[in-house]
């Protein structure tokens, strides 16, 4: 679980994925609730593991927290056509070090 401007969302862990993204539901939530970002005036299309298009966004936001640590200034990839976020692999490089347990299902993020 991670947060942004206060309102709390759910990501799964995507070993094969760049970043982070999230979903269009999560992302009305964020906008309702006044999230800061920055449109970085990237539109993007992508094509998923179905073989079908979608139309993205990315934007930069200015902070994320995950438990006691604050992430910021994070571009994330919009996803206006899938209701679910994604944490990619190589999100975790702002970080010094990572532990993914699948037997225990946790993460264990260093500074």
């Amino acid at each position: 679980k991670m947060e942004i401007n206060g309102t709390q969302g759910e990501w799964y862990f995507d070993t094969g994925g760049e970043g982070l993204s999230i979903g269009k539901k999560l992302w009305d939530r964020l906008l309702n609730a006044g999230v800061k970002f920055k449109d970085i005036m990237k539109d993007i299309e992508s094509t998923g593991v179905s073989g079908g298009i979608t139309k993205n966004k990315y934007v930069l936001i200015d902070e994320i927290g995950i438990g006691d640590y604050k992430v910021k200034n994070v571009v994330a990839l919009i996803r206006y056509e899938t209701n679910y976020s994604l944490m990619g692999a190589q999100f975790y490089d702002k970080f010094s070090n990572v532990e993914w347990n699948m037997k225990e299902a946790t993460l264990k993020i260093y500074k």
